[in-house]
């Protein structure tokens, strides 16, 4: 499954994210929010 998260920079999406990565499912996970700066951390973060 591939997944979008919007807004992925905020405090629910962290959660999401966290919870997404752990999941066998999943094989690509998007962050997209208007700081991409910070959204390219968060990336980076979780590989």
């Amino acid at each position: 499954m591939k997944v979008c998260v919007l807004g992925g920079c905020g405090d629910m999406a962290k959660v999401a994210l966290e919870i997404l990565a752990e999941e066998s499912d999943v094989i690509s996970v998007t962050v997209a929010d208007i700081n991409l700066d910070k959204a390219k951390q968060i990336a980076e973060h979780f590989g």
